[in-house]
């Protein structure tokens, strides 16, 4: 089963991540953050442009989920594939 998960990052980085169909993380976990929900109202702090992708669900670990119904996941870098990005 594949989720289709929300990326929120700044217009310049979503442009990068679109043209490589890559990205790349900035923790030393090599983890990189998602959200199921496109509309996440506290998600403009971290950009104001979303890059969205579909994943398998056994590369996506459940990180939290949120009252409202917001689910937040994690996926490690190494694990993402260019159609990933389709």
């Amino acid at each position: 089963m594949d989720l289709v998960l929300y990326h929120r990052t700044d217009s310049e980085a979503a442009a990068a991540i679109l043209a490589s169909r890559r990205m790349v993380s900035h923790h030393a976990s090599g983890l990189i953050w998602f959200s199921n929900r496109p509309d996440d109202p506290n998600g403009t702090d971290y950009g104001d442009t979303l890059v969205t992708v579909r994943l398998p669900a056994a590369i996506c670990r459940l990180d939290q989920t949120l009252p409202h119904g917001e689910k937040h996941y994690t996926v490690h870098a190494r694990d993402l594939r260019p159609h990933h990005f389709d």
